[in-house]
Order: C-alpha cells, then structure tokens, then sequence
C-alpha cells in the first residue's frame, strides 16, 4: 500500500485457510474485536511484533486512528516506487541465470 493511503491495512498472520486475506479499510474506521464469552483461553494482543497486551473473555478491542500523526523522514531523491523495484526485484529476469 503506497504510504500516502490514509487507511487500515489488516493482515492475517500465518492464516489457516486461503480465506483469510488481508483487508484495506478507511482510516475513518473504528474496528472493535471482541472474544467470544465461551473462549476459555486468553489471546494475546500482538502489535507491530511486540506484545502489548491481553484479551480475556467478553472484553472488546477498539482500533481507531489516533489523533497525532507522524512524520517519516525520507534521504533526499528517495523513490517509494524505485525502493520497492530493488526489494522485490521487480523488472529482474532470473530464468537464464
């Protein structure tokens, strides 16, 4: 998703099933998860690798944009688009090699 995208990006880790995809949703959204009452189990709540929390039973999660923004810093000529390319390797024939 180009960095310019005001919007939720959710993406199943590790999914069990080809059902299970990522989803794009407005920035404007509030996404609340609750675990089912029945769940005997806690889950983690796991945000950008680093555990931040606990879910019990019955309890809610609600996800929205927060008020501040930040600012990511770029080197001068940085290229989103050229950046991708090299990573991906986008463009790049590797079958005769």
């Amino acid at each position: 998703m180009k960095p310019d995208v005001e919007a939720f990006l959710l993406v199943p880790i590790a999914p069990h099933t080809l059902n299970d995809r990522p989803m794009v949703l407005p920035s404007s959204s509030e996404i609340i998860l609750q675990l089912n009452e029945n769940q005997t189990d806690m889950v983690g709540i796991d945000i950008d690798g680093d555990t931040m929390s606990e879910l019990k039973p019955g309890q809610e999660l609600l996800i929205k944009k927060a008020e501040k923004t930040v600012s990511l810093l770029h080197p001068e000529n940085y290229d989103y688009f050229d950046n991708l390319k090299s990573k991906l390797l986008w463009g790049v024939d590797n079958r005769n090699d």
